[in-house]
């Protein structure tokens, strides 16, 4: 990355606004910042130190599916890129776009060095089982730490030690968030925290019921 850049990025960082976490998951009742709040806080400042920004869907070698962010600086075509794979959880314009929300909003705030999620310094991940959800209080989309980066229906496991959601707890919570994210019921930002609570090795067994107990009466609601 040439001095042009860095310098541009450093005048940015000088001036990086605070981020808001502006919406509320109604579902898990925890705050997150959503990509417009994020784009209308960022945009301003990065147009004042002279660095466009780029976000591009893209494929991988393989074809995997993936977002590209590219920050350029204006007056030398200096750039700094990268490329986040894309969950998907469903092979479907609505799958994509879910997962592309997602992608924009946090590989943006990896490559700006900002935060707006909560941070327990892993205290949570640590400690399954022992006393609370067993779960981290972050945004919607990462609210329950990702167990893994691929996609689709959680695999057969044995036996869920004691304290810990069972592989029938996270498979319901999979198929009942699917159904409701097509019938309109829930966001793209709710959806994809389903989607990584149903591969969560550390989601409580209290939590998963408490999420399953809401989508039946979501799904009650809709009248499924």
């Amino acid at each position: 990355m040439a001095d042009s850049l860095i310098k541009a990025l450093h005048a940015f960082q000088a001036e990086a606004p605070a981020l808001q976490k502006n919406a509320i998951n109604p579902h898990f009742r925890n705050r997150y910042i959503s990509l417009d709040a994020l784009m209308d806080a960022i945009l301003p400042p990065l147009n004042k130190a002279g660095i466009v920004l780029l976000q591009m869907p893209t494929t991988l070698e393989g074809g995997t599916p993936a977002l590209t962010t590219r920050l350029v600086h204006a007056d030398t075509g200096e750039a700094l890129e990268a490329t986040m794979p894309l969950v998907l959880e469903k092979e479907n314009p609505q799958g994509q776009g879910s997962a592309i929300t997602y992608a924009r909003r946090y590989s943006l705030m990896a490559m700006l060095g900002l935060v707006a999620d909560e941070d327990d310094d892993a205290n949570a991940a640590s400690k399954p089982g022992a006393g609370g959800s067993g779960v981290a209080p972050q945004a919607a989309a990462s609210f329950f730490p990702a167990a893994d980066s691929t996609a689709g229906t959680p695999s057969e496991s044995p036996p869920a030690p004691a304290g810990l959601a069972s592989d029938a707890q996270k498979k319901a919570i999979y198929a009942i968030g699917m159904k409701l994210h097509e019938a309109g019921k829930i966001s793209d930002d709710t959806h994809a925290t389903l989607l990584e609570a149903s591969k969560n090795p550390q989601l409580s067994k209290a939590k998963a019921g408490e999420i399953i107990t809401r989508l039946k009466e979501l799904e009650e609601e809709m009248g499924a």
